[in-house]
């Protein structure tokens, strides 16, 4: 039995360990996006992919009090649902807490438990759409 977790005693046996970020908006009911395709079971919660259609960027530390901006975008999202979420934003998504976590995997199953890495509150939203592409 070893001492280390599941993650870290296979990078030491010499495995590649990759891993994926998950992402938790507290809203009503509560959405879990991961960064990988289909459906994914880990920390005991289901987790929806969002593939090559979701991207983070700008998830850092704040630094003398001052929180940087994080980026999280959706793209390729249906008309109806991109202009329900535009008007439900005030009440279903502003104020609520973002999480994000990494989550290693060994031989394609998710180990151990996740990492949360950042965690902000939902204060804005920027929705546009240009020529076959939609995004929150």
């Amino acid at each position: 039995m070893s001492i280390f977790p599941t993650a870290i005693q296979a990078a030491l046996e010499g495995h590649t360990v990759p891993c994926a970020f998950l992402v938790e908006i507290e809203t009503d009911p509560t959405l879990r996006l991961w960064t990988g395709v289909g459906s994914l079971s880990a920390s005991g919660q289901q987790w929806i992919g969002t593939g090559s259609l979701g991207a983070l960027d700008g998830l850092e530390q704040a630094v003398n009090g001052e929180a940087p901006e994080a980026i999280l975008t959706l793209s390729g999202i249906d008309a109806d649902v991109l202009k329900a979420v535009r008007g439900d934003f005030e009440a279903t998504a502003r104020d609520r807490r973002v999480s994000v976590y990494i989550q290693f995997f060994v031989d394609g199953q998710a180990v151990d438990a996740s990492y949360q890495i950042f965690t902000a509150l939902l204060k804005s939203a920027r929705f546009s759409v240009s020529i076959g592409e939609r995004r929150i």
